[in-house]
């Protein structure tokens, strides 16, 4: 008899990138972030792909080329949408453009502007318009880590328990961000099941340090390992998860994300899901990709079991 056992390597890792090129400061041409993104998706590692992500305002010049472009059997595409502030006309134009696309390219998220007050009602009037899009979108809040983000995280919950519709918040991670209150921001959201798509231009696998200056840019492991810790670890325990630069104490392998507490110390229960964590939106999605293959590569070396 064979037993078929599932390579949790595919449930943590799989669609984490999001292609975010056309939110980049000097975006390409559609057609040829389209074509990037076909490409990288037919790729060996293209499973670990997720989302194309398009400011409301290119919508219509999306649906143009994907009208043009898409062949018979392609895969459908899913969607993330940023809706821009001051943008009167971005939820309708999102909801004509999946009206038209759908199921061949789908909204799947829908990044809504920062509300401007952080109270229930502020967050469900901010939360209603990615709702707008079509009812099974899912709105994401913009939440600034540096102002008590777990006031915002509280708010989308009791606005989800007046709904009964789930919503997540973005964490931007390309504006400087304290990590004891990251750590805190993705503690009480997988605390209370409140997805996080965190937007970083060119994430690395492990977190990284520049020697000449206080930046710090967050690994994906590391973030995946802050998810996934328990509810009860301390907060600087999961801090000091965050800023591990060691790339021998967190792996991801057959059996799911392992990590080992300090050199020869000992190592968590492996773990066959990302937690809380449902992407990371990339400028260079190619270049996260590349970094992650070759931590996988290299997991032999690490506690992956």
């Amino acid at each position: 008899m064979t037993l078929l056992i599932p390579d949790a390597r595919r449930s943590v890792l799989g669609g984490l990138v999001d292609d975010g090129s056309l939110l980049a400061p000097d975006p390409p041409d559609c057609v040829a972030a389209l074509e990037r993104f076909r490409t990288l998706r037919e790729s060996p590692s293209g499973w670990m792909l997720g989302r194309f992500v398009i400011p409301a305002s290119m919508l219509e010049d999306l649906a143009a080329a994907l009208v043009r472009t898409m062949r018979r059997g392609d895969t459908p595409w899913s969607i993330g949408v940023v809706l821009e502030v001051g943008d009167t006309g971005a939820t309708s134009r999102a909801a004509a453009f999946h009206a038209a696309m759908d199921p061949a390219a789908g909204i799947g998220f829908v990044s809504v502007p920062p509300p401007e007050e952080a109270s229930p009602d502020g967050v469900s009037r901010a939360l209603s318009a990615g709702r707008g899009v079509h009812l099974d979108a899912l709105p994401l809040l913009p939440i600034d880590v540096t102002r008590d983000p777990e006031s915002s995280i509280d708010a989308i919950e009791r606005s989800r328990a007046d709904t009964l519709q789930p919503a997540g918040i973005w964490i931007d991670l390309e504006i400087p961000v304290d990590p004891e209150l990251l750590v805190a921001a993705i503690t009480r959201s997988a605390r209370v099941g409140v997805p996080i798509v965190f937007k970083e231009a060119n994430p690395p696998a492990f977190t990284t340090r520049d020697p000449d200056t206080p930046a710090v840019r967050f690994g994906a492991f590391n973030l995946i390992a802050v998810a996934l810790s328990d509810p009860a670890t301390a907060a600087t325990r999961a801090q000091s998860v965050l800023l591990d630069t060691d790339p021998g104490s967190i792996a991801i392998g057959f059996g799911g994300l392992r990590r080992r507490e300090g050199p020869g110390g000992s190592i968590s229960p492996a773990s066959a899901d990302r937690g809380t964590i449902l992407s990371i939106v990339s400028a260079d999605p190619g270049a996260a990709i590349r970094s992650i293959v070759d931590a996988l590569e290299t997991g032999d070396a690490n506690p992956s079991g």
